[in-house]
């Protein structure tokens, strides 16, 4: 298993270490009292722990548990296949073992075939994200119970982008040639539309813009 120590209050390179034949290992050079203990071995579900560190710590057990393998296929609107989709869950609930899992670049893009793989998950609630060029992002819940090594998500639809059309006006009713046009996500799903000097998108001489593709 490996094993990373994050330090919580000064991001950078962590230290780590290999557990030896026993189970055991040291990870050194740590230069904070609190750090984020990581552990994670092939065929096991990750595991997390917030640790303080003292001269007279007890050495700590970690108990790793057997993982959960999620399969899917990440599809258009129409059903045919997304290729190249990255792939990864996060959990809707921190419980303080379970962390996201996003797979590594290989095994955790989608083939040819739309089909997706993610492996060492731990039982609890999460949400899977798709994410591929020219698309907009494909989630999906799901609830991983333990007692199972795999769990089938069916297919899992990406949006196709859309565009939103304005048009900006002065008072008088005269078309502003120029206005830079952006969007923002709302709350709920809702979109608000923003005009000002700092964005990319520029008003034609009609005073119309395209915000460009958007969720």
């Amino acid at each position: 298993a490996r094993v990373d120590a994050f330090a919580l209050h000064r991001p950078g390179r962590s230290p780590q270490a290999t557990t030896d034949p026993a189970g055991r290992a040291v990870v050194e050079g740590l230069a904070e009292a609190e750090v984020q203990l990581v552990v994670a071995a092939e065929g096991y579900a990750p595991y997390q722990q917030q640790v303080t560190l003292s001269d007279d710590a007890e050495p700590i057990e970690v108990v790793l548990r057997p993982g959960v393998t999620l399969v899917g296929r990440a599809v258009r609107g129409d059903g045919t296949p997304v290729a190249g989709a990255f792939a990864w869950v996060e959990p809707l609930v921190f419980e303080g073992g379970r962390l996201e899992i996003r797979a590594d670049d290989e095994e955790g893009r989608s083939g040819e075939d739309g089909r997706f793989t993610l492996r060492g998950v731990a039982p609890g609630s999460y949400r899977l994200h798709l994410r591929a060029a020219g698309l907009a992002e494909g989630t999906h819940d799901v609830q991983v119970t333990a007692g199972r090594d795999e769990v089938d998500l069916g297919d899992v639809t990406l949006p196709e982008l859309c565009a939103v059309e304005v048009t900006v006006l002065d008072p008088e009713g005269q078309p502003v040639s120029g206005a830079e046009v952006s969007t923002a996500s709302g709350l709920m799903g809702g979109m608000a539309v923003m005009v000002n000097v700092e964005e990319e998108t520029e008003t034609d001489d009609g005073g119309e813009g395209d915000a460009g593709d958007g969720g």
